[in-house]
């Protein structure tokens, strides 16, 4: 499946809305940012409720703060998870038609919401095992290599050639394991487009539409790889963070339309006419 397309529709879409897409794009960095220290903070809090005198008066005040604290730092989580769901949502929407700004805070139910917490958190899990897995025989074969490194010694020529086999493990499990992650690339979108959907439906149809071109995700999200790594200079970050958001929602949006789970964004067709003299009599 080629995604060469959604390149350049993302750029045409960029050409009108390229500023609403900046401020989503900012707007959810630090939305998510605020959500993550708050998370750090009731974390340390947490772990670190035994160092204050005010938690440790009594067993019911100690209780309060574990509760507390413990549910401050899912509902950072959550947060997290949610603001992820609403910036995919807004550019998915974007790629279809014009929308916006406001089209982020749109109106979700409170099951979805909860709906949207629990599936943010069981693919990325299966997304880590679904890597790790990938990643095995590397770890495997550099455990035994260290071991017979530090126990009997080798030879030069077994050392330099178990190098570069790590190094080939290594690139093979990482670039099979980011292949494997993308199982779960398209949960989010068919999740805004059907919010009744369970769980179970929503991650087996995402894996049946990336086992479809199991590989085709994984180069196209590899081509942004230099503009992501550009954007930690900060300037590169307004032209490229929206160029791969909206290239990502053009690109789902083609294999949703090309799987007959959404229809193709019908625009109006303007016909110009150049104006002429009235005809006399």
């Amino acid at each position: 499946m080629s995604f060469a397309r959604a390149k350049i529709d993302a750029q045409n879409i960029l050409l009108t809305s390229r500023r609403k897409a900046i401020a989503i794009c900012l707007l959810g960095f630090f939305l998510r940012l605020v959500c993550l220290l708050c998370t750090g903070v009731s974390l340390y809090s947490l772990l670190h409720l035994a160092d204050y005198s005010i938690a440790t008066q009594s067993v019911y005040a100690e209780i309060g703060f574990y509760t507390l604290f413990s549910v401050a730092t899912l509902l950072s989580l959550w947060l997290t998870a949610l603001l992820a769901f609403l910036q995919k949502r807004w550019f998915l929407e974007n790629s279809r038609h014009a929308v916006g700004i406001s089209a982020f805070f749109g109106k979700f139910h409170f099951g979805q919401a909860v709906k949207i917490g629990v599936l943010y958190s069981v693919k990325k899990v299966l997304a880590f095992l679904g890597f790790l897995f990938y990643l095995l025989p590397f770890f495997v074969f550099a455990a035994g290599f260290f071991y017979e490194l530090q126990s009997a010694g080798m030879s030069q020529f077994l050392a330099v050639f178990s190098l570069v086999f790590l190094g080939v493990l290594c690139f093979v499990g990482l670039y099979f394991g980011f292949a494997a992650a993308q199982n779960y690339a398209f949960c989010d979108a068919l999740l805004a487009l059907s919010p009744q959907a369970g769980l179970i439906d929503t991650l087996k149809m995402s894996r049946k539409l990336a086992r479809k071109s199991p590989f085709a995700v994984v180069r196209f999200k590899l081509r942004f790889f230099p503009w992501v790594l550009c954007s930690f200079l900060i300037l590169p970050a307004f032209y490229a963070l929206p160029y791969y958001r909206q290239s990502m929602a053009c690109m789902t949006k083609s294999v949703l339309v090309k799987n007959h789970l959404t229809q193709e964004a019908q625009k109006p067709i303007v016909f110009l006419v150049r104006a002429q003299t009235p005809l006399q009599a």
